[in-house]
């Protein structure tokens, strides 16, 4: 009967011993911290470094940034190359008008001099229009005239036109003068023999 009285006791205290650890600081006066109650488990930068969720957070936000800034730069880069294929391909496509209209003019007048002449008039006033219109868009920017984009293109390029077309007409006034005094000088003689 003892030794079964003594099986019961070892029997209790292997079942409460575990129990008995957890509330020993009951027992002495002192409450068991519950978790996150206990001031070891708060984080503190000094102790434990820096935080790392926000260290991820910070490189999650620069690599966003750069992939911004990269697709940004790219598309700005993509636009620019765009604008200046459509510029290159306006200006073939005047390029190539301006000389099918000089071609046909000369083809119709039966003289070669005559499609450049009217080539250069063509290059005056397209060039003329454009230095025009630029010219007085700077003047604006610079002086402050006041001037709406309307009004720069039209005062700009009706003056550039004006422009263009006189410089290229005095172009072909000397250029002209030119190939006669050629001509004369260097031409054949009168009453000299052909060469054979």
């Amino acid at each position: 009967m003892i030794r079964r009285s003594r099986f019961f006791v070892v029997l209790a205290a292997a079942l409460l011993a575990p129990h008995a650890f957890a509330t020993t600081a009951v027992w002495g006066g002192e409450a068991a911290p519950a978790p996150g109650e206990n001031p070891d488990d708060a984080y503190d930068p000094a102790r434990h470094g820096p935080d790392p969720m926000l260290c991820m957070m910070l490189i999650m936000a620069t690599v966003l940034l750069l992939i911004a800034v990269a697709a940004a730069v790219v598309l700005i880069l993509v636009a620019v190359l765009l604008l200046l294929f459509f510029l290159a391909l306006g200006a073939l496509w005047l390029g190539v008008c301006a000389a099918g209209v000089s071609t046909a003019v000369g083809f119709l007048k039966g003289r070669t001099s005559t499609a450049f002449r009217v080539l250069f008039i063509q290059l005056g006033a397209l060039a003329g229009i454009a230095c025009g219109v630029a010219v007085l868009w700077l003047a604006d920017r610079l002086v402050h005239l006041g001037l709406t984009s309307t009004w720069i293109v039209l005062l700009g390029g009706t003056a550039g036109l004006a422009g263009g077309v006189a410089a290229a007409l005095l172009f072909n006034w000397a250029w002209t003068r030119v190939l006669d005094w050629m001509g004369k000088r260097y031409g054949p003689k009168p009453g000299g023999k052909a060469s054979a």
